[in-house]
C-alpha cells in the first residue's frame, strides 16, 4: 500500500517525473499497439492478418483475445470461438480491434507492476476496464462511436496507473494532494498527461480525455461523458453506491433498472479478461441466472481449429483468404512455432512469393520470394510434408537470416495435380510424423478452399 504523504514535506520534481515515466513506462509499446490498432481499416487487404499477427505474437495476448471473445459481452449468444481468425469473422473486425487494444494494454500494464504495488494497479486497472466497458454500453445513447469512447475512457487514469507502477511516493503525494487540493491534484494530472502524451504522439482526442483536461467541461467532447462515468465507478467502488449509475442511465436516456444488471455483466467481463480486475468493485449484485449455453466437445485446440475451418468451408458465403489465415494459425498454434507463412507460386518467375505470415517477422517477410529449387520441386513432386534443419537448407536463407538452427517443415499446395504454393513452418526443434500428419490435415483444407473459390469464379 502507498502511504499517503504530508503535503508538509517537498513536492515531487513533476518534469524528472515526466522524464522517468516516458523513458520507464512502457507505453511506447502500448502507444504502438494504439496506433496501429486505430489506423488499420477493415477495407485493407491485408488488415484481417495484420491484426490476427499482432495478437498471435504474445501467448497471453492470445488467450486474452480468445476468452473475451467467447464472453457474455461480446458474444452473448455463446458460439464457441478457437481462433483469433475465427474471431475477427465471427464478431467483426471493430470488435477484435478493440479486444487486441484492451488486452494489449493489460498485458503492457502487468509486466511492470513491481509485485509490491500489485494490488493497487489492479484496483486503478479494474477502475478504468469498468469505466471502458460501461462507456462502451453508453457510446450509442451518447452519440458517440462506442470503440472511440472505449478506447478514451481505458486511458483516463493512466497518468495514474503509471505514477502507481513507476512513481509510488509521488503518487502517495499525489493522494494527499488530492484530498486537500483536487482542483489543484487534476491540473497536474493532465499536465503530465499532457507532456507525455507528446512524447508518445498519442492521437488528439485520447490526450484531451485524460484526467484533469479541460475539455470536461464540454458536453459533445468525450471527456464530459469520460469524466462522469469515472465518477460513476468510484462511487461503485468507493461505497457501493448505485445511484450515481441510475443517474447517468437516466440522463443517457436509459432505464435505471439497468444499473444492476449492467453492472453484473461488467464484472464478469472484467473476470473473463482477468479474474483479478473484478475484486476492485465493493458492490454486491444479485446473483445473475446461469448462462445458457450450448454443450462443448471436449477436443483439444487442434481438434477444434479443424472442426471450426470446416464448418466455415461448408459455408456458402465463406471467404477463402480468412480460411488460409485460419490455417496458417492453426499451424502456428497448434505446433507451436515461431512462425508459419503461406506463398504462392509467382507465374512470372516461378519463385514462391509470401502472402500470408503469423507469429514472428510476419510483416517483414510478406512479399519476400524464395527460389525454386531442387528440393522444392522435389517435395512438389512427392506431394507430402518435408523438414529439416535451417542450417541445412541453402534455399531456405531467407528464414536462416531471423531463425539460425531452427527446423523448418514444408507442406506443398497442389490444385488439381499442379502446384500452386507453399506452407512453411519454423520452430526450435523437429518436427515429428504425427505432427506432419496434422499439418498435411490443415493443408488439405487450405487446397479445399482455393479450389472452391476457383469454382466460385469460374460459376
Amino acid at each position: 500500500m502507498i502511504a499517503r504523504n504530508s503535503l508538509k514535506q517537498h513536492p515531487p520534481d513533476w518534469n524528472y517525473l515526466v522524464e522517468k515515466l516516458a523513458k520507464e513506462g512502457d507505453l511506447p509499446g502500448t502507444s504502438e499497439i494504439v496506433n496501429f490498432v486505430l489506423n488499420i481499416k477493415p477495407e485493407d487487404e491485408v488488415s484481417v492478418q495484420d491484426l490476427a499477427g499482432l495478437i498471435l505474437k504474445d501467448y497471453g495476448l492470445t488467450n486474452r483475445v480468445i476468452r473475451l471473445a467467447n464472453s457474455c459481452f461480446y458474444n452473448p449468444g455463446g458460439t464457441e470461438i478457437t481462433t483469433v481468425s475465427k474471431a475477427i469473422i465471427f464478431l467483426g473486425f471493430d470488435f477484435i480491434r478493440e479486444i487486441a487494444l484492451a488486452t494489449g494494454f493489460l498485458e503492457a500494464m502487468l509486466s511492470r507492476t513491481p509485485k509490491e504495488q500489485k494490488g493497487l494497479v489492479l484496483d486503478l486497472l479494474g477502475r478504468s476496464y469498468f469505466g471502458a466497458f460501461l462507456a462502451k454500453k453508453l457510446g450509442a445513447y451518447v452519440g458517440m462511436p462506442h470503440e472511440e469512447i472505449f478506447i478514451c475512457s481505458l486511458f483516463h487514469r493512466l497518468v495514474r496507473l503509471l505514477l502507481a507502477i513507476y512513481a509510488p511516493d509521488a503518487y502517495g503525494y499525489l493522494l494527499s494532494l488530492e484530498k486537500e487540493k483536487p482542483l489543484f491534484a487534476k491540473r497536474k494530472l493532465y499536465q503530465l498527461g499532457e507532456k507525455l502524451a507528446k512524447k508518445w504522439s498519442l492521437p488528439r482526442k485520447l490526450t484531451e480525455s485524460l484526467e484533469g483536461s479541460p475539455k470536461c467541461a464540454e458536453e459533445r467532447h468525450p471527456a464530459f461523458w469520460i469524466t462522469k462515468i469515472d465518477s460513476v465507478t468510484e462511487a461503485l467502488a468507493e461505497k457501493g453506491d448505485l445511484t450515481p449509475l441510475r443517474n447517468l442511465l437516466s440522463e443517457a436516456g436509459l432505464g435505471q433498472g439497468l444499473a444492476q444488471e449492467m453492472v453484473r455483466g461488467i464484472q464478469q467481463t472484467l473476470r473473463d479478461l482477468h479474474p483479478p480486475l473484478s475484486g476492485f468493485l465493493k458492490l454486491k449484485t444479485e446473483k445473475s441466472p446461469p448462462r445458457e449455453e450450448k454443450p462443448r466437445l471436449s477436443l483439444d485446440f487442434y481438434q477444434k481449429a479443424v472442426a471450426e475451418i470446416t464448418n466455415l468451408l461448408a459455408a456458402s458465403n465463406f471467404d477463402y483468404q480468412q480460411v488460409l489465415l485460419m490455417v496458417i494459425e492453426t499451424f502456428c498454434r497448434a505446433l507451436s512455432c515461431r512462425h508459419v507463412s503461406l506463398a504462392i507460386i509467382r507465374p512470372r518467375d516461378g519463385k514462391l512469393v509470401i502472402r500470408y505470415g503469423v507469429g514472428e517477422k510476419s510483416q517483414e517477410l510478406r512479399g519476400k520470394s524464395l527460389p525454386m529449387s531442387p528440393l522444392i520441386r522435389d517435395i512438389f513432386q512427392k506431394k507430402t510434408e518435408w523438414s529439416g534443419n535451417l542450417a541445412q537448407l541453402p534455399e531456405a536463407r531467407l528464414f536462416a537470416h531471423h531463425w539460425p538452427g531452427a527446423d523448418l517443415l514444408f507442406s506443398p499446395l497442389i490444385v488439381l495435380g499442379r502446384p500452386v504454393g507453399m506452407i512453411f513452418g519454423v520452430r526450435e526443434r523437429p518436427f515429428t510424423i504425427e505432427e506432419t500428419q496434422k499439418v498435411a490435415t490443415l493443408r488439405n483444407l487450405a487446397v479445399l478452399a482455393i479450389v472452391q473459390e476457383r469454382q466460385k469464379k469460374a460459376a
